[in-house]
């Protein structure tokens, strides 16, 4: 995978996850702490995939930071969050996400997220 943008406004946690996406074999990864910063390193950095919290700092969500991207660049997102509330997971569904995965998660579940993302994503 060439690259990923990780949207993550816990500094620890964004750390973390980007040494778990250089193990899995990500050359580039970029990252933005809010939805406005993610637009303009998208639009900058034209990632291949985009991995989003559902909480971030600034005035955008992560869900609306998805529809966003759906609407006008097409890369496919993955929801990284400790959000399990039906109600949230339902709202993201809207946002045609390649993904939801709940923290803390497995190193393993992310690689299968990323790759069925991406595969999906090539094939559509």
């Amino acid at each position: 995978m060439e690259s990923i943008l990780l949207v993550e406004d816990e500094d620890i946690i964004a750390q973390n996850m980007v040494i778990k996406l250089k193990k899995l074999g990500c050359k580039n990864t970029y990252t933005a702490k809010s939805g406005e910063q993610a637009l303009r390193i998208i639009e900058e950095k034209h990632p291949d995939l985009i991995i989003v919290d559902i909480v971030l700092e600034g005035k955008m969500s992560g869900i609306e930071l998805a529809q966003k991207v759906k609407n006008h660049n097409g890369i496919p997102v993955i929801f990284v969050t400790a959000d399990s509330n039906e109600e949230t997971i339902n709202k993201a569904k809207l946002t045609s996400s390649f993904g939801y995965i709940i923290k803390p998660f497995r190193d393993k579940d992310l690689k299968i997220a990323i790759d069925t993302a991406l595969s999906k994503f090539i094939i559509e």
